[in-house]
């Protein structure tokens, strides 16, 4: 496991630098929701995961993010107030990138980990920066997480089953809808 609280402030400024700006709001429900800045089929995306509640009353620790294995890379996004770490897993077979680089490994899971455990009614953010898959389009792609709290766990890991609605699940993963390269609709 990597711990990066050197990439906090590299990934700030490019945070910063891309004017990132969440206009929408994530969902209501009671679950860990997300918001993509693009959704376009081989864009490069910013996804923001959400939550103001904790399990139950107990506060939020941290939240452990299942990568899909549809991603090669994977960049944490600086989040203050959350130290970042990460696991990583050998690739079947390597995959090379558009400039040439082989890569042999990826990262599986992402762990934020906040410095202060956050209670119900504040609302936090998390962020992971990432390319979405340029065959996926009009697929939906789930990212299952366990939130951590300092008494339980919530794990925000169900998938629908084809023909199932996600709203009929009680522990419902994270998901975006990728649409056409040129298209930019948000989940």
């Amino acid at each position: 496991m990597i711990c990066v609280s050197a990439l906090r402030k590299a990934a700030l400024s490019v945070v910063v630098s891309c004017g990132i700006a969440l206009v929408s709001v994530f969902p209501a429900a009671a679950h860990v929701g997300v918001k993509a800045d693009t959704t376009a089929a081989g864009s490069t995306a910013i996804l923001t995961f959400g939550f103001s509640h904790g399990c139950g009353e107990s506060p939020t620790t941290g939240l452990t993010f299942q990568i899909p294995e549809e991603f090669t890379s994977v960049n944490p996004v600086y989040a203050p107030g959350w130290e970042i770490s990460w696991e990583t897993e050998d690739l079947a077979t390597p995959v090379v990138s558009a400039h040439g680089t082989e890569t042999t490994s990826r990262i599986s899971t992402v762990t934020f980990t906040a410095d202060e455990p956050i209670v119900t009614g504040i609302y936090a953010m998390v962020s992971l920066r990432l390319t979405l898959p340029e065959d996926m389009a009009g697929e939906t792609i789930y990212f299952p997480v366990v939130q951590e709290c300092e008494e339980g766990e919530n794990a925000w890991i169900e998938i629908p089953a084809d023909g199932q609605d996600a709203e009929e699940l009680e522990s419902p993963a994270p998901s975006i809808n990728v649409t056409d390269a040129e298209s930019d609709a948000g989940h």
